[in-house]
């Protein structure tokens, strides 16, 4: 079953994406599309945070929000942006988008260290070691070396 519900997960935003284009081309709504996907995503990290029940739930919203911005997103800039700056509003939506991942992370690490997490407590320290000994084979190495 975990394996199904990853591959859904990964897998799912692939065909739900241009399904929900699709979707906001034909109602022409594509504003309110953006905040119901925008909106989408806090309460399903708020269900994941906050209940004990099954994730089923939260991982379908969180699809949803993943597959739906995107999509709106995607068709306001072909339509909002002259064609010769496409490719800057595209590029620009990437880097807002990799900047949000980045910020994300450094919030994530802060939690950790808030938290007490790291390589000292005891499953940090065996994730620690299950890194080391799969990264830190000389075969691999030896590739990393040779070029």
């Amino acid at each position: 079953v975990s394996a199904l519900g990853a591959a859904l997960t990964a897998r799912g935003p692939d065909f739900a994406t241009p399904a929900l284009g699709l979707l906001c081309d034909r109602l022409g709504r594509y504003a309110p599309m953006l905040a119901f996907g925008a909106l989408l995503l806090p309460v399903a990290l708020a269900l994941i945070a906050f209940t004990d029940g099954n994730l089923w739930p939260a991982t379908v919203l969180t699809g949803i929000s993943y597959s739906l911005v995107p999509a709106v997103m995607w068709a306001l800039a072909s339509r909002l942006v002259a064609p010769e700056r496409f490719g800057t509003a595209v590029g620009l939506m990437f880097v807002v988008q990799n900047a949000g991942i980045s910020a994300a992370n450094v919030i994530a690490g802060w939690l950790n260290d808030r938290a007490g997490a790291g390589a000292d407590t005891p499953a940090g320290l065996l994730f620690a070691l299950l890194l080391w000994y799969t990264a830190g084979r000389r075969e691999q190495e030896a590739v990393t070396h040779a070029r």
